[in-house]
């Protein structure tokens, strides 16, 4: 049986993938792509603008405002914090002249939020394979996130592109009366 041809989506060079490789970069002209079972796409990434104080500092701004409950601030206490590459499927959309972008989770995740995020597209870099070991692995495939999409009212035909996003993360762990969030 002979391998499947593997195109790269920028320049249509022939890929020679390794069995099992889901992360590869064109020998041409070095894109960084994303082995799909379905279909080859563009992995992305997004670079960090925040540094762990940065971003618990944001986090106590929002502990601190309108939208928790009183002193929460105050009253918790931050355990832990984390950070990591977390994976994002963004889909361009267009019909006619409009165009639009959607983002479901790659990975699973009780974060829903992430789908609102705005990636600004010209911070997206190719993405690097040293950042491997701070990546989440995607686990949600292709096919299965244009499958949630397609019951959710969006055609196949309005897709023009899909391409890997891996965006930074910072986790932060915290206890609030006796409970952990």
């Amino acid at each position: 049986m002979a391998a499947p041809d593997v195109r790269c989506p920028q320049c249509g060079g022939q890929l020679a993938p390794d069995e099992g490789q889901q992360f590869l970069v064109c020998p041409y002209c070095h894109s960084a792509v994303y082995l799909d079972k379905s279909q080859v796409v563009f992995h992305w990434q997004l670079r960090p603008t925040l540094d762990e104080g940065s971003a618990g500092g944001a986090l106590r701004r929002w502990m601190a405002g309108n939208e928790t409950v009183k002193d929460l601030d105050l009253r918790s206490q931050v355990t832990s914090a984390a950070f990591g590459y977390f994976p994002l499927w963004l889909v361009r959309l267009g019909s006619g002249m409009a165009e639009s972008v959607r983002l479901e989770p790659a990975a699973a995740t009780s974060v829903s939020e992430l789908k609102r995020i705005q990636l600004p597209a010209g911070d997206l870099v190719p993405y690097e394979g040293s950042l491997d070991a701070q990546a989440v692995p995607p686990t949600v495939p292709l096919e299965a996130m244009l499958t949630w999409a397609e019951q959710s009212g969006v055609a196949r035909d309005q897709v023009r592109e899909v391409a890997l996003v891996h965006i930074p993360l910072y986790t932060f762990h915290y206890n609030y009366r006796g409970r952990s969030y």
